[in-house]
């Protein structure tokens, strides 16, 4: 199973794992062949960093993508049309993308934002 990571698993994944759930760390374990990355995590995580907001610049977390030995997965239309159909409480576009390329992709979101898990 395509296992994607939400924006802030990536970065606990690369830089503080004992951040991660027990149950995160079972799926990674068990299917870290097919673990992802969207490129519109980078794209968000590079408008934080571009606002001071997170310290990890665009090439250092590709780098990082390289690292984890992990896929990074772009925006297609099938993702486009999937986002129409999402509906999450907050509203959060990239949230609702992130969400669209996994439902697309019959994948499982690994996230820890409780909005998203209730929404789901």
């Amino acid at each position: 199973m395509k296992l994607l990571l939400d924006s802030h698993v990536f970065l606990w994944l690369l830089n503080d794992p004992e951040r991660l759930g027990t149950r995160t760390r079972q799926l990674l374990e068990l299917d870290s062949s097919d673990t992802c990355v969207s490129v519109v995590s980078i794209w968000e995580l590079g408008l934080k960093y571009k606002k001071v907001k997170q310290p990890y610049s665009i090439s250092e977390m590709l780098r990082g993508v390289t690292a984890l030995q992990v896929s990074l997965i772009d925006l297609r239309q099938e993702h486009l049309a999937r986002f129409e159909k999402i509906d999450l409480a907050h509203k959060d576009p990239f949230d609702m993308l992130l969400v669209a390329q996994c439902e697309a992709e019959n994948g499982m979101f690994l996230t820890a934002d409780s909005t998203i898990l209730r929404s789901k």
